[in-house]
């Protein structure tokens, strides 16, 4: 696999991706945390339509309009949502195929993985096991958040869809209520939460910087070459 082709799968490896969202550096990894992929549009464009055509990525669109629906987008199409004039919001995501090669790359270890939802007042951590969760929960103190005592609701999800392209065949959720600390200064961080985020951040193995540019830099100089 190239650089290009795994940065694109890696992210979405966990969620949709807004297709306008990957032409600015400031949006990649100041609002979205991602390393520069470091594609100009022309290869950025090549490379997601060589995926799309390929069966590893597959595009979403969705609004209040309708129900989502899944395509694979036309180069026309994915010009539209770089320069924002589409229609509608695209945005790209994993095939059952895309996933199973990012997966052989980066080697996850899903009993790792832990799901975090947050709203103003409610969030929900979902994990493999509920003690892991339960640990991620217990963590959240140290996070700025206070948690409602007696608020917790655990659940067993028999599958777990972890992933909108993933399934295990277990997952334990715990929601709660949270409110602002009601302690002006926050607890020191004990070693075990740093422990704790390791393993959870840790939880696969990004190969992005270890990969040459390979044939899809070949392939790009050569498409490049014909659409000039």
């Amino acid at each position: 696999m190239d650089k290009d082709t795994y940065w694109l799968l890696d992210a979405a490896a966990t969620d949709y991706v807004p297709l306008e969202l990957l032409t600015l550096e400031y949006n990649v990894t100041m609002v979205w945390n991602k390393p520069w992929h470091g594609m100009d549009e022309e290869r950025l464009l090549h490379a997601l339509h060589t995926s799309f055509i390929e069966g590893d990525l597959i595009a979403m669109v969705g609004d209040d309009e309708g129900p989502d629906e899944l395509f694979v987008p036309t180069v026309e199409g994915v010009r539209a949502a770089f320069a924002r004039t589409a229609d509608r919001y695209i945005h790209y995501g994993l095939t059952a195929q895309g996933g199973a090669r990012w997966e052989q790359a980066s080697a996850p270890r899903w009993d790792r993985f832990v799901d975090t939802l947050r709203d103003l007042e409610e969030g929900e951590i979902t994990a493999t096991t509920r003690e892991l969760a339960g640990r991620y929960l217990a963590s959240e103190a140290y996070n700025g958040l206070e948690i409602v005592a007696g608020s917790e609701q655990w659940q067993e999800l028999t599958p777990w869809p972890a992933t909108y392209w993933k399934s295990l065949e277990i997952g334990h959720k715990v929601s709660f209520r949270y409110q602002e600390p009601t302690r002006e200064e926050r607890e020191p961080e004990p070693a075990w939460v740093e422990d704790l985020l390791a393993e959870v951040y840790g939880w696969y193995t990004n190969i992005w910087r270890e990969l040459p540019l390979g044939r899809n830099a070949k392939r790009y100089a050569a498409w490049h070459a014909r659409a000039a």
